[in-house]
């Protein structure tokens, strides 16, 4: 029985092959004929269509803004702190730049000011207070003459008692 098996295994190869080629064409094909037909739109098309989405649904154009805005401000505070980590040295160790505090303190706050600015007085007290309250701080004060001729007045005024040894 094993030899009338083998010369009609063999003999169905051939067969067999066609048969696996045949199915092979045929699921290609159906696979082809079941893909969604592929979509041609001109730009007319896409214009109206995305207009009236718009039309449709205008928080879309609220949310993008918002993103947009949010994106802008991290681009911002990125550009910033790479600005600042640039001139690190120069805005914490300038030699002409008065410290109050511990001198050699761990934590450095910068503080830009003018002596015409109400905002820049009243955070004065608070940063008194940090530096009476905390012995590793250091403040490196900047002058920041902005707000006209009384303010560069007042700077160099403050400038010059520094130099004598009372500053602030």
């Amino acid at each position: 029985m094993q030899s009338f098996t083998k010369p009609m295994q063999i003999r169905m190869l051939p067969a067999l092959a066609a048969l696996v080629a045949v199915a092979t064409s045929m699921s290609a094909g159906l696979a082809n004929s079941l893909q969604p037909t592929s979509l041609t739109l001109d730009r007319n098309q896409i214009e109206r269509i995305v207009r009236e989405y718009l039309l449709e649904y205008p928080e879309v154009i609220e949310e993008a803004m918002i993103g947009l805005s949010e994106k802008r401000e991290l681009e911002e505070q990125e550009r910033q702190r790479a600005v600042i980590a640039a001139h690190t040295e120069a805005l914490q160790d300038h030699p002409l730049s008065p410290v109050s505090g511990n001198v050699d303190g761990d934590i450095a706050v910068v503080e830009f000011f003018d002596y015409q600015c109400p905002y820049c007085k009243r955070a004065l007290g608070p940063v008194t207070e940090l530096l009476e309250t905390d012995s590793q701080v250091r403040v490196v004060w900047k002058e920041y003459p902005i707000l006209g001729p009384d303010s560069r007045f007042a700077a160099r005024a403050a400038m010059a008692a520094e130099r004598q040894g009372h500053y602030h």
